[in-house]
């Protein structure tokens, strides 16, 4: 894969795509095998490649942006992804993706869960629960599956 994008790099600017997903796979092979190095540097080319070399509505912009924020969490820097999924979820609202902000959201629930700050979790999930998109079929699933995954984390046998 290494082989791959440095192969691909020069053709970045004019056909990013093929060079962002090389990265995004380079990323996720490195992160499986414990090698943190690679995959920072993966995830920073993917970053740097979609937003220099695309547009800002393009899916693949909201993809790099969550992988930068669990890189993050992957690293042990909670703050800093925090920070990332935070922004995320800002532009997200502002553009009127609101599944989008929604999952932003609840991972940010869930940082807060991991950092022993339940209350701030709960409150990240009563104010996602009141967005209208919350009521959407699959999206009501998610935030579902995400409190009784913060339950079952909490301890609660209920």
């Amino acid at each position: 894969l290494e082989a791959a994008v440095k192969r691909i790099r020069p053709k970045g600017e004019t056909d990013p795509k093929p060079l962002a997903v090389t990265y995004e796979a380079l990323a996720t092979v490195a992160r499986h095998e414990g090698e943190l190095t690679v995959y920072r540097r993966a995830v920073a080319g993917q970053v740097r490649t979609v937003r220099e070399h695309l547009q800002p509505d393009d899916p693949l912009r909201e993809a790099a942006t969550t992988a930068l924020g669990d890189m993050w969490l992957t690293l042990g820097n909670l703050q800093q992804a925090i920070s990332v999924f935070e922004s995320a979820e800002r532009d997200a609202l502002a553009k009127g993706q609101r599944k989008s902000a929604m999952l932003l959201a609840l991972r940010l629930a869930w940082i807060a869960m991991v950092m022993e700050k339940g209350d701030k979790a709960q409150a990240i999930i009563d104010e996602v629960a009141s967005r209208p998109v919350a009521r959407e079929p699959d999206m009501a699933l998610v935030l579902n599956v995400v409190r009784l995954r913060m339950a079952i984390f909490d301890g609660d046998e209920s």
